[in-house]
């Protein structure tokens, strides 16, 4: 085998084990936000998730992120019900 060749080939384990600590991430850290009674678990889990591919950046980014997806949404959240009061 040449030598572009077990490039490719060691390449393309190591882009399929980040492809599979992903979806492990996403699937536990969704569960366990579930759990915990978050009310975005499902958006704020597959973001963790995705960030966990740069192994030390992804860790140090995925708190923040998620901290911030979550005040986005519950602020969306609220605008939305204070607009349908004022429907009333």
């Amino acid at each position: 085998m040449s030598f572009a060749g077990q490039i490719n080939n060691v390449l393309g384990e190591f882009l399929r084990g980040q492809v599979a600590v992903i979806l492990i991430m996403c699937v536990y850290s969704v569960v366990g936000l579930w759990m915990a009674g978050l009310e975005y678990s499902l958006p704020i889990g597959i973001l963790s998730g995705l960030l966990v591919f740069v192994p030390y950046l992804g860790v140090l980014l995925a708190l923040p992120a998620s901290a911030a997806l979550l005040v986005g949404l519950r602020h969306l959240r609220a605008q939305y019900q204070a607009s349908d009061l004022f429907e009333s």
